[in-house]
């Protein structure tokens, strides 16, 4: 599922000002994330974070002693970063990375394939490239409407990721499901050619997501959209002729779809 538009990304994100890292739930979430593998290694890794923004997961890791280093095209904040696009700028690294993390990013690439493929040339060995995106069978069963705008070129789910996984030389040997963004998958890609075997977790995913392949996945998405919007338009209305102000805090790019919907 993607997008038949793509924006030039320098347009999106030269100048690209928003900081993840306010979030003291999304601090919370990469800081699991770099326990999970730090206390499964038992020693300092090298870590590249794709799309780092303002640094939050390449500190965490130095501060348990990592050799961390981020990549991102309008980096904030003062930490060990390359400035630039992925994966034209794989040609500036140097060294292979234990770890290499890509959250919320891959599905703004319109070049997935380019993308997997220079992440396993910077890959060690025994190392995983960490995929995070947001879960499009939760999307399409959710009614999340609001996940869908310019910066989202495509909607992941497992099985599409594993083959395209496997025509570059990696697999995916585990799927985890997290709650961040309506609803995400946690993907741990490594070299195809490692002993390590996919986990249940991948073969159960794999099944639940068989719904996806038929025409009721996608079928009335639009009109139960147009319904959530309505409902939620008219609850609004009779909160306001009720005498109430309506506030929205933190309203970014989710929000202002839905704000625009409406």
């Amino acid at each position: 599922m993607q997008l038949t538009v793509v924006v030039p990304p320098e347009v999106l994100y030269d100048g690209y000002r928003f900081a993840s890292g306010v979030s003291l739930g999304w601090r919370k979430h990469c800081s699991d994330l770099i326990n999970i593998w730090h206390w499964s290694r038992r020693e300092p890794q090298r870590l590249l974070d794709i799309a780092s923004n303002d640094g939050t997961l390449v500190n965490l890791a130095q501060t348990l002693g990592w050799d961390a280093l981020g990549l991102d095209p309008s980096p904030i904040g003062d930490y060990p970063v390359v400035q630039g696009y992925w994966p034209e700028a794989q040609k500036d690294l140097k060294g292979l990375y234990d770890l290499i993390v890509a959250q919320n990013v891959f599905g703004h690439t319109d070049r997935p394939q380019a993308f997997l493929q220079a992440a396993k040339a910077s890959l060690a060995p025994r190392g995983r490239i960490v995929v995070e995106c947001p879960d499009a069978l939760t999307m399409l069963t959710g009614t999340q409407f609001d996940q869908v705008y310019h910066e989202h070129l495509s909607y992941w789910s497992l099985f599409p990721l594993w083959k395209l996984a496997l025509r570059v030389g990696l697999s995916v040997y585990d799927v985890e499901c997290l709650p961040v963004h309506g609803g995400s998958l946690r993907y741990w890609l490594g070299h195809v050619d490692e002993p390590t075997v996919a986990t249940r977790t991948v073969n159960h995913r794999l099944k639940v997501e068989e719904v996806l392949h038929t025409p009721n996945a996608t079928r009335n998405f639009a009109v139960r959209a147009n319904v959530e919007l309505t409902n939620l338009a008219n609850r609004l209305t009779e909160s306001v002729q009720d005498g109430n102000l309506l506030c929205a805090y933190g309203a970014s790019a989710k929000g202002n779809v839905l704000l625009n919907a409406l």
